[in-house]
């Protein structure tokens, strides 16, 4: 993985008002990646987020929460994140990320999607916006270190490139360029706890 590393913290509205001056100026961090939404919905801070990183050049990546059970479900998605980055210009030097996790909703669940499945959403996910991008940025699947172990097929877990342990070490048996280590970290600008990755 090289022998250097930066942190990189990722936020949604949860974090709500964010003193983007305060956190570029009193920070250690290198960048920031946003959640651009979940499904085919903005996430309601989006809009300000990416707006004050292009004011500061902050670098930054975008992340899109998965609802999707198929590939059709998976391609809709695509079409929103491509819309999205057309829309906003945005240029994400730190990659794009499909953020594949357990979830339920009244309707669905994670639960119901083979290893095979995700083998079909994450390529029609990725192939989409890599194509959409001209494959200038990467575009990778962020999932916890067990789910990516155990609940993806080996087409999927080959796009996996930003994984969460929250622990001193990260025991994943594949390969990654960031590793969220703590979904409890403190930095200037930001009220209450944020997650802090390391992108190597």
């Amino acid at each position: 993985l090289g022998v250097s590393k930066v942190k990189v913290i990722d936020v949604s509205y949860y974090q709500k008002d964010i003193n983007w001056d305060l956190f570029w100026g009193e920070s250690d961090c290198y960048g920031v990646i946003l959640r651009l939404g979940y499904w085919t919905i903005i996430d309601k801070k989006f809009e300000r987020n990416i707006s004050e990183l292009k004011r500061l050049n902050i670098p930054y990546g975008i992340y899109l929460f998965s609802y999707a059970t198929s590939i059709e479900g998976a391609r809709r998605e695509a079409e929103f994140t491509n819309n999205m980055i057309d829309k906003y210009d945005i240029k994400p030097q730190l990659g794009i990320y499909y953020d594949l996790e357990s979830w339920k909703t009244n309707s669905s669940s994670s639960d119901n999607i083979s290893k095979n499945g995700y083998n079909y959403i994450a390529k029609g996910y990725i192939e989409s916006v890599s194509k959409h991008v001209n494959n200038n940025y990467i575009v990778g699947i962020y999932s916890g270190r067990w789910y990516a172990m155990n609940r993806l097929g080996n087409i999927a877990k080959s796009y996996v490139k930003w994984v969460a342990e929250y622990n001193s070490t990260l025991k994943y048996d594949g390969q990654y360029i960031m590793w969220q280590y703590t979904s409890k970290g403190n930095v200037p600008g930001i009220d209450g706890n944020v997650d802090i990755s390391y992108l190597y």
